[in-house]
């Protein structure tokens, strides 16, 4: 399937950048990864540059072949938390994780909440 709409293009380079750099990290050729998913070297490399998307069951089997879940292949935002979270955790990087976390944990407290963390941490350093 090739994307057709501004945001579907978008999607589909972020999606391709996001298994091109897992790939990469994972020491495989496109050929080898192509070969043990069972697809053409072409459409991997037309997903991995954004020109088409895979399909639900080749979006499986490159997570298998890649050791991650399919949802680290979608978390295709490298400024998300929650994708700096699934990284840090894949690659075992602890204090990575804790960043991740922290930023999370930030990131769900109202403004009100904000005011009172940041509050008790000057007390506790003062």
């Amino acid at each position: 399937m090739v994307p057709s709409r501004s945001g579907s293009a978008r999607l589909a380079r972020l999606l391709g950048a996001r298994i091109r750099a897992l790939r990469v990290e994972a020491n495989l050729t496109q050929e080898q990864t192509a070969w043990d998913c069972d697809l053409s070297k072409a459409h991997l490399s037309q997903i991995e540059g954004g020109r088409g998307y895979p399909s639900v069951p080749v979006l499986f089997a490159l997570a298998k072949r890649l050791g991650v879940s399919p949802a680290d292949l979608v978390a295709s935002d490298p400024a998300d938390p929650r994708t700096q979270l699934l990284d840090a955790v894949r690659k075992g990087d602890r204090e990575l994780t804790a960043r991740a976390l922290k930023t999370l944990d930030a990131d769900r407290l109202s403004p009100r909440d904000k005011a009172k963390e940041t509050s008790r941490a000057h007390r506790r350093a003062g």
